[in-house]
């Protein structure tokens, strides 16, 4: 026999997960990102918040942010925290050195996700947020990733690793040790 998964609470994670990409959003913007009914997705925003995953957004009390919750949650993970007080020194290291955000970014399933981030001192910086998903195929994390991933990992992205552009970009992030990302993912932002 076996066990049926249960729908409102796909829908709730769904919408979590759609809250921690879009922060802050509302009900309209989600109902469209995730192509639900409103009352379903309002439902799903009021349970979450009830639960204290959520928070609203400032002062924009019609939009939804995530609350420290899913944090401290992610926290008691054992690969994640392991990895992440590992990779912390040496991110630390990278600001020191380049005066730049550094950032961490996995693999998990089927995206590239930022699980660390450490700000740059300078008053002007760009900072990815902790969950945000990355372009898989343009981001210099991942393709970087993806110069050490075998073929049919890669294409487990979605992504052709074949294709002219990406091929090319993956055979020079191979050779020469890392990736570079001038504009592709935010206008006027460079990523090494």
């Amino acid at each position: 026999m076996s066990v049926k998964p249960l729908h409102s609470v796909q829908r709730a994670l769904e919408v979590l997960e759609a809250v921690a990409e879009h922060q802050p959003v509302g009900v309209a913007e989600l109902s469209r990102i995730l192509a639900e009914d409103k009352s379903a997705v309002q439902r799903a925003l009021v349970t979450l918040h009830a639960s204290g995953w959520i928070l609203p957004a400032g002062e924009r009390l019609t939009a939804w942010e995530l609350s420290a919750r899913p944090l401290i949650l992610a926290s008691r993970s054992r690969a994640l925290s392991g990895l992440l007080a590992r990779a912390r020194p040496a991110l630390e290291e990278l600001v020191a050195v380049t005066g730049e955000t550094a950032m961490l970014a996995v693999p998990e399933a089927g995206r590239i996700v930022a699980v660390e981030v450490v700000e740059s001192p300078h008053l002007v910086r760009a900072v990815p947020r902790v969950g945000m998903v990355l372009p898989p195929d343009t981001s210099a994390a991942g393709i970087a990733l993806f110069a050490a991933m075998p073929p049919e990992r890669v294409a487990a992205f979605g992504v052709d690793p074949s294709e002219p552009r990406l091929a090319e970009e993956l055979s020079r992030t191979r050779e020469r040790g890392w990736s570079l990302n001038a504009g592709a993912v935010a206008s006027d932002v460079t990523a090494v």
